[in-house]
């Protein structure tokens, strides 16, 4: 991943679903030395994530706030496992596969749209770099940076084989999405086979604007 960062001299990397920050942390162990701007919905990840960034000025921590195609506020469903919470209710595929899916309890939180919230980071970036990661959402979040998404150089994007939350968009129409923008693939990532469905759930696509 960060091999791929270095040839397309990305200098910003949008963390969109960053969780308590192991994409961060994995990048600087990688060598990424770039800006780095982390989003992330959850209140006790929200915490976690501004003690994690404190000791690293080029890592910095956006509003707590979800994203989505529209603005405004939205309950999420926050999961035992809290890297699996959704704006969506996760399906009998996902609970079965990954019992931590479950519900602990809900919070409401900001709705952001990415061409809104990060609009000023992106156009101060050169080649800036749009992670999303968002538990059902994916094309959603995708969507909100309709506005800036000509700037992107690249995008890594989780997709979903089957349904894992209720009114998800899986991986073709994520796939069909991209290539009209003009993003080619440069990398899919297995994630997550369950041995309980006996099948792979999801996969990790890392996308170029040729």
């Amino acid at each position: 991943m960060c091999l791929i960062l270095e040839r397309q001299g990305v200098d910003l990397f949008l963390d969109i679903g960053a969780n308590m920050g192991q994409t961060a942390r994995s990048l600087r162990e990688g060598g990424y030395g770039g800006r780095i701007v982390s989003v992330e919905p959850v209140g006790a990840c929200h915490d976690a994530l501004l003690q994690a960034s404190a000791g690293d000025p080029l890592w910095e921590i956006a509003e707590r706030c979800a994203i989505g195609e529209s603005e405004g506020s939205v309950e999420i469903i926050v999961s035992e496992a809290s890297d699996l919470s959704s704006l969506s209710a996760p399906t009998r595929n996902l609970t079965t596969a990954l019992p931590k899916a479950r519900e602990t309890g809900r919070e409401e939180t900001p709705l952001r749209r990415i061409d809104r919230l990060l609009r000023g980071d992106i156009a101060a970036a050169s080649r800036p770099f749009l992670k999303i990661d968002t538990q059902g959402q994916d094309m959603a979040a995708l969507k909100s940076a309709e506005g800036v998404i000509d700037k992107l150089r690249g995008i890594q994007i989780e997709m979903s084989l089957l349904p894992l939350y209720e009114g998800e968009t899986l991986y073709l129409d994520i796939l069909k999405h991209l290539d009209a923008r003009g993003f080619t693939p440069h990398m899919l990532v297995e994630r997550s086979f369950s041995d309980s469905l006996a099948r792979q759930l999801q996969l990790d696509g890392i996308f170029i604007r040729e």
